[in-house]
């Protein structure tokens, strides 16, 4: 398994759930440098969120029954300049903003960093746990706020520098999704099967819509269409982004195991069990093209005008559609 292939300049990073976290050459695929975390630590780990590149970092995070870890390599040698462990770890996307970089551990603390020394600024932890079936979402910033669903049924608004909550919004039902934002709401799901666009501002619930289904993973916004996998993970959903009414369904004959829609040149990529790679349009998920890979399709990235796939099974594929 693979977390999003991450692109910097003509190397792309991506970690496995085999414990190993890699760097490759865009063009030729040629291994630059690894990091196993069974060689540093003795134990086997995953990595599952999806990495923050700086000028010279890359900041990511591992979880696993082993324990986890957060680390800050050299983007160009792989050497660890900093490093915190947890006691389970750190699965969800990584957010950064300035000299920050916020991470979210498996037992719902928001975390912030200093990028370049690993220094903890300041942390955060929602209330007592509602929905133990499913990690946190990842957090997302927006107007010097950073906004957090935790498992508590909670949405919270914090100042990025200092943590202070500006406020809280309790939901009808725990939150299933990342948060996604535009220029003034905020776009997440809920257990029930629910929709919610929030008042960035106040957290006042502005919208709701019903999928009959329950949304989860990370939506993805295009333009005005958002897009979201739901449960059975056989099927995405478009609403339009002020909640009014679902726009298209799109079903799949095999499970969807990219755990969200990828937006690439305009169209929106899913990849599933059988291997293949999916590109469907945003307006009416209509299938522009498919490619059919080996193994289960997992994370999905791009260098150029190509296209980068994980697999479940190990392997990475670089495709070209023209």
């Amino acid at each position: 398994m693979y977390t999003t292939p991450a692109v910097a300049g003509d190397v792309v990073y991506v970690g496995s759930c085999a414990g190993t976290f890699w760097a490759f050459d865009t063009q030729t695929g040629e291994v630059l440098w690894t990091y196993d975390i069974r060689d540093a630590w003795g134990t086997r780990v995953n990595f599952h969120g999806n990495p923050l590149i700086t000028d010279s970092l890359i900041i990511t995070g591992c979880d696993g029954s082993g324990g986890g870890h957060i680390f800050g390599f050299a983007g160009a040698t792989g050497d660890v300049l900093w490093h915190h462990s947890d006691e389970r770890g750190f699965p969800c996307d990584l957010a950064g903003w300035g000299s920050n970089v916020y991470a979210v551990t498996i037992s719902d603390v928001l975390t912030c960093y200093d990028v370049n020394s690993g220094e903890v600024r300041w942390t955060f932890t929602g209330g007592p746990v509602r929905d133990s079936a499913r990690w946190s979402g990842s957090p997302v910033i927006a107007g010097r706020r950073i906004f957090f669903g935790p498992r508590d049924g909670f949405v919270y608004a914090l100042d990025v520098d200092s943590g202070n909550v500006i406020w809280e919004r309790e939901m009808p039902a725990p939150v299933t999704t990342s948060i996604v934002v535009d220029a003034s709401a905020l776009m997440l799901g809920t257990k029930d099967g629910t929709m919610h666009r929030l008042d960035q501002g106040t957290g006042e619930i502005l919208a709701e819509i019903a999928l009959g289904a329950r949304p989860r993973w990370r939506p993805l916004l295009v333009d005005h269409t958002l897009m979201v996998l739901v449960a059975g993970e056989r099927e995405i959903v478009a609403v339009d982004d002020s909640l009014s009414g679902v726009l298209w369904r799109r079903q799949f004959d095999h499970q969807v195991m990219s755990d969200r829609p990828y937006l690439w040149e305009g169209q929106v990529l899913v990849g599933d069990s059988a291997g293949t790679l999916w590109s469907l349009s945003p307006e009416d998920g209509s299938v522009a093209w498919t490619v059919k890979l080996e193994g289960a399709l997992r994370g999905i990235g791009s260098a150029d005008s190509a296209i980068i796939v994980g697999t479940l099974g190990g392997m990475v594929y670089a495709v070209r559609v023209r």
